[in-house]
């Protein structure tokens, strides 16, 4: 504790640079998605898997959405880090006429999706592992093949989409 505030005169900065590196850290891994040579939908859902494996895997990033979530938000927010990327696949799904639906109505689609998987980044382990019977991932594969299913029945003849994302 005295560590801590050594380093931070009060909350406010300490929760200022956890976002900042939450931030960061999801930006650069980010980078891999802007230099995907996929189609955009699938981008998209490459990315909800990227968040999610961040999520599961960085402390750091945990702390920064769960911020972000409960208002604490700084100009390193955490959501305007990836929604932005999120936008600009969907804006080019709608223009290559492959998403649909309204751009504004997948992404919020795809909001939830992130949010749900935020929101069991921070339940207990066990309490986790016995809701979803899977890891995050797996779980957010299974909604992906979901949704892939109802996309095949509307859109036949569109390229097929990978539910565990390409990486």
């Amino acid at each position: 504790m005295g560590a801590l505030t050594f380093h931070f005169g009060a909350k406010d900065e300490l929760a200022a640079v956890v976002q900042a590196w939450g931030a960061a850290k999801t930006n650069a891994a980010l980078q891999d998605i802007h230099e995907q040579r996929v189609p955009p939908l699938q981008a998209a859902i490459d990315l909800t898997h990227t968040l999610a494996k961040l999520l599961e895997e960085e402390a750091g990033v945990r702390a920064a959405a769960r911020l972000a979530r409960d208002g604490a938000s700084t100009s390193e927010d955490w959501n305007a880090v990836w929604i932005p990327t999120l936008r600009q696949l969907l804006a080019r799904a709608a223009a290559e006429g492959t998403l649909g639906a309204d751009p504004k109505d997948f992404e919020a689609l795809v909001s939830l999706l992130v949010a749900g998987v935020e929101a069991a980044a921070h339940t207990h382990p066990s309490v986790r592992e016995t809701s979803l019977r899977h890891g995050l991932r797996q779980q957010l594969t299974l909604a992906w093949q979901v949704l892939a299913g109802i996309y095949r029945v509307a859109r036949p003849g569109e390229p097929e989409l990978l539910p565990a994302g390409t990486s």
